[in-house]
């Protein structure tokens, strides 16, 4: 009964505690400080380091403090410190990203994060450090990123790349993204443009496919990037035919609607704005509300 009855307790101190983040996320201090006097004395003063980290990340720079309270922490306040470190780390690499990432290097090998939010936490670092221009520090946080993970802020990268003309850094990272991304019109364009300029310098050794090859395979392609493949080869633009699929029984769906049946008497009685009518209110009802 006492075991059940404290395993009771520590269920509702971390349900207080998750309770308390989610309240200081979204600036909701006074709720939080109300959860806080539920507290027990170690929670509470952990809840009170987390608003105060929340509120003013570089206290993150403590690591000092944050590591003695790990040498006594049991499992349930080490992941709250934990909790304490994610939140401060990625608030702090808003205004300061490079020390941030810095801080993360130097605090993994003590604090072990959940994966999700680790990759997480390395794709907002790397967008912040591209943001502040850190380029070699932002490559190097996406290195440490599973690969197929890394998609969204490896293409900043590489249109920074792009921007600065950098055509050795876009030829080395175009390989770095997912295999689905890197097969795509648009990175095999920009490989192509990449080995086109480095080709020019006598000390670039030649690689396979050459760029001429690339650009002859996309040609053939009906979009942006195979236009623009075409215009390097002086060829023709492709609009290759991609008909639509027919579903049959969609068809059929649609026919046996009866704002349709309608929409289709009306029509052959010559009321062409009350056909109009019962077809428009059909699509109405069946498509989707939000853009494609």
């Amino acid at each position: 009964e006492r075991s059940r009855g404290l395993g009771d307790v520590y269920k509702r101190q971390d349900l207080l505690w998750q309770r308390h983040k989610l309240a200081v996320d979204k600036k909701n201090y006074s709720l939080a400080g109300y959860l806080q006097k539920k507290m027990n004395p170690t929670h509470r003063y952990l809840a009170e380091l987390y608003t105060k980290t929340h509120k003013t990340p570089s206290n993150i720079t403590n690591v000092k403090q944050l590591a003695s309270l790990s040498n006594n922490a049991n499992k349930s306040s080490a992941q709250k410190i934990n909790d304490i470190i994610y939140n401060g780390l990625y608030r702090y690499a808003y205004k300061e990203p490079l020390h941030s990432a810095s801080l993360l290097n130097k605090l993994s090998a003590s604090y072990s994060f959940d994966q999700d939010d680790l990759v997480r936490l390395k794709k907002h670092m790397a967008s912040r450090l591209i943001n502040k221009d850190h380029l070699q520090d932002a490559a190097n946080t996406i290195k440490s990123i599973p690969q197929e993970e890394r998609e969204k802020p490896l293409e900043r990268l590489l249109r920074k790349f792009i921007a600065q003309q950098d055509w050795q850094k876009i030829h080395q990272w175009v390989t770095e993204l997912p295999e689905e991304q890197v097969l795509s019109d648009r990175w095999q364009y920009w490989q192509a443009r990449s080995l086109e300029e480095l080709q020019k310098k006598a000390s670039f050794k030649q690689t396979t496919p050459k760029p001429q090859d690339i650009y002859t395979a996309l040609a053939t392609s009906r979009s942006f990037y195979g236009f623009l493949a075409s215009d390097k080869l002086n060829t023709p633009y492709q609009f290759e035919d991609k008909p639509a699929p027919i579903d049959l029984a969609v068809i059929k769906q649609v026919q046996n609607t009866p704002a349709i049946q309608r929409a289709k008497e009306l029509f052959l009685l010559n009321s062409m704005y009350l056909a109009r009518t019962e077809s428009v209110s059909y699509t109405h009802l069946t498509l989707p509300t939000t853009p494609f």
